[in-house]
């Protein structure tokens, strides 16, 4: 029999996001002496378990939440006191830039590198502390709705099922929780939050649409004399440029003589055949990133999607019964490629709005217009107004060449011009079989640098029962579909095989490191993710 519990507020996803978000509802609590029943539900069996991120972030919404965090957290939140930009001219030249000489407005002045999933298990000890329950390992299934139609809940995933579908030794039933209010904090492409947006038509209130990129990360540990803790740099260029992906590369040094190495590319591209993982593995072989990485040792790997389009790309963040928070709506600042200060921000400002409205219940329309009202006249408003024309001008011109053009037009009047440009198409629309990537010699992992699929997805710590049904949905899919989906999936997951019939493609759902680049890059649209059994996937632990 299905089981059935009630809660005021109801939040999925335990990430930086929710998690500020049930913070400062308690904390509100706490000051009218109220009692207030929040409850987070994240997939992964532990906190930060999917959490991974740069990361380089700006303090302010950590200011506001919890002033006194540097008393605390000044262990693991390391200063950013030089920054370097590099411009990678060919696999083997580079110009660098030192800080002195990079614009303002691209430096990261006063912000902190951070291991995001640290930052996650910091703030899930606040939530409890003051009275919040977190669910690990539960996953939300579908949204429930009541007889008006406003979202009422969600129905948790089931545990057991066999790959046929049926229950299996040990099955255990979703359960329905609901909530007076529900707040979709999964992250950037979130399962729930994908149904919200096109059951309510949320994106309907967006002038472009949402614009994605791919972000894989890797930690390493460096020689001591290579390690500058605290410092930042970010390259350009080769190998992302002459494929015409527009993206860079990151190396942050942070704590214990480890360096977070990553790299981020658009997922806008057309080439059918381009190939992120192996790409990041190439990039690793360019003179200036194997000097950084000499005799060092890598100890994690992961991947996930971000929503990059900015303020043009967002969708109204409020639905009858919930709202979107942070990456799950697109809140991300995309000229400086910061999500968790917007995240937190969107976060606050959502807590603070409807704590009041749950003790009045005045109706949905007025907790929009007050969501609506304290949105424009923040901050979050203003950093993303600032950069609303920015994604489009890079989409359109490159990254060296749109960045370039953006900035200077801030001293003219070319920014009015900026602003007219034709808005993109979406990402998933971008497809061309003629490939610039399949003209690149074979990718031969050399295991000191670069590496392959399978020892990258042993350090993401993969957990997944084997014999659960398949959590990627789609039929009959396309010879292009599945060309594509071979190439963009980090994990491997897509792989073709060969039986009686010719080559079929295979799908290994226990490789999914849960990025979610399939739902956002396929052609057709007809591939979709869906949660696995609570508790599968990744599990990250500093990154």
């Amino acid at each position: 029999m299905e089981q059935s519990i009630q809660v005021d507020v109801l939040i999925i996803g335990a990430g930086v996001t929710g998690l500020t978000a049930a913070l400062r509802l308690l904390q509100q609590a706490e000051s009218h002496r109220q009692q207030l029943s929040v409850c987070l539900l994240e997939k992964s069996d532990e906190i930060g378990g999917h959490i991974i991120s740069g990361a380089v972030m700006d303090t302010r919404a950590l200011d506001e939440l919890y002033p006194d965090w540097e008393k605390e957290a000044s262990t693991w939140l390391t200063p950013c006191i030089e920054e370097m930009l590099h411009f990678m001219l060919t696999r083997r030249q580079v110009i660098s830039l030192p800080d002195h000489v990079i614009p303002e407005v691209f430096l990261h002045r006063q912000c902190r590198l951070v291991s995001l999933s640290e930052l996650c298990r910091w703030l899930a000890g606040k939530v409890i502390a003051a009275g919040g329950d977190i669910l690990t390992g539960v996953s939300g299934s579908q949204l429930t709705f009541d007889h008006a139609g406003r979202v009422s809940g969600v129905i948790t995933g089931d545990y057991g099922r066999e790959s046929s579908g049926e229950p299996g030794p040990g099955f255990i039933s979703g359960m329905r929780i609901q909530a007076r209010q529900t707040l979709l904090a999964e992250g950037t492409r979130g399962s729930l939050s994908r149904d919200a947006i096109g059951h309510f038509g949320l994106a309907a209130t967006a002038s472009q649409p949402q614009h994605y990129a791919l972000g894989l990360k890797e930690l390493w540990q460096i020689d001591e004399s290579l390690h500058f803790p605290g410092r930042v740099e970010h390259f350009t260029g080769w190998p992302l440029a002459p494929l015409r992906v527009n993206g860079g590369l990151f190396a942050y040094h942070m704590p214990n003589c480890q360096l977070a190495l990553g790299m981020v590319a658009d997922l806008d591209y057309s080439d059918i055949r381009f190939n992120p993982f192996e790409t990041f593995q190439r990039a690793k072989h360019h003179p200036r990133l194997a000097q950084l990485l000499a005799g060092g040792a890598r100890i994690a790997f992961g991947a996930r999607a971000l929503a990059k389009g900015g303020l043009k790309a967002l969708p109204q963040m409020t639905f009858p019964g919930g709202m979107l928070l942070g990456c799950a709506a697109g809140t991300l600042n995309p000229q400086r490629m910061q999500g968790i200060h917007t995240a937190m921000k969107s976060a606050l400002l959502a807590a603070d709005v409807l704590y009041p409205w749950l003790q009045g219940q005045p109706n949905d329309g007025q907790l929009a217009q007050a969501f609506s009202n304290a949105f424009r006249e923040s901050w979050l408003w203003n950093e993303l107004y600032d950069a609303r024309d920015f994604p489009v001008t890079v989409r359109r011109f490159g990254t060296l060449c749109g960045t370039a053009l953006w900035w200077v037009s801030g001293f003219s009047l070319a920014r009015i011009w900026l602003s007219r440009l034709t808005p993109p198409l979406a990402d998933h629309r971008h497809v061309s079989v003629s490939s610039r990537s399949a003209k690149l010699p074979k990718f031969e992992p050399d295991g000191v640098l670069s590496f392959d699929r399978a020892s990258s997805l042993y350090l993401s710590r993969i957990v997944s029962r084997s014999t659960q049904p398949c959590h990627l949905r789609c039929t009959n899919m396309t010879q292009q579909q599945s060309e594509m989906a071979t190439h963009y999936c980090p994990g491997g997951v897509f792989v073709w095989q060969e039986n009686e019939s010719g080559r079929c493609l295979h799908i290994n759902g226990q490789n999914c490191l849960h990025c979610k680049t399939c739902d956002i890059k396929d052609p057709q649209q007809t591939l979709r993710w869906h949660p696995p059994e609570g508790g599968s996937g990744p599990r990250y632990q500093d990154m």
